[in-house]
């Protein structure tokens, strides 16, 4: 029961950790990139599906630097050509990930350490379950040994 409790403090300190870490990675991220605006060349079609809730689109955008580029960003459906979306860009003008906002980091926090309270509860229960085993085993071969000494005079048998 100890140990079940003690992995509470354990996987919440693990998802605390977690959480920082995605803060910082998503801080420098936005340090490294910056927001723009693409105008798409094409329209953006239909819905992606569950798993792909965006789609790429051909569209054109200018660095930081002013320099033209175009390629294909990912935009929600149903955009038409010309219309304006705001896109990440990497430090050579090509788009990428927008930084993980706080709430994302959050859940990636909670997330974690639900994950490990899970995991060590789960290798609780597999020690004590293997702890009962091992005792169980004790005591039949405890209970086996005191038979094979005491049947003999029990049914009066001599081998």
């Amino acid at each position: 029961m100890g140990a079940a409790l003690l992995a509470v403090p354990i996987a919440v300190a693990l998802g605390q950790m977690k959480y920082e870490a995605a803060m910082q990675a998503s801080a420098e991220h936005a340090a490294s990139s910056y927001e723009a605006t693409a105008v798409l060349q094409e329209d953006a079609g239909a819905y992606g599906g569950y798993l792909m809730p965006q789609v790429p689109v051909l569209a054109t955008w200018r660095a930081a630097d002013g320099s033209a580029h175009e390629g294909d960003v990912l935009v929600e459906p149903e955009l038409t050509a010309g219309s304006e979306v705001t896109v990440w860009l990497d430090e050579e003008g090509q788009p990428t990930a927008a930084p993980a906002t706080r709430g994302e980091n959050i859940v990636s926090g909670v997330l974690a350490g639900l994950q490990k309270l899970v995991l060590m509860q789960l290798a609780i229960l597999a020690g004590y379950w293997l702890v009962l085993r091992l005792m169980q085993l004790a005591r039949h071969a405890s209970l086996e040994a005191e038979w094979s000494r005491i049947e003999p005079r029990w049914s009066r048998r001599t081998d």
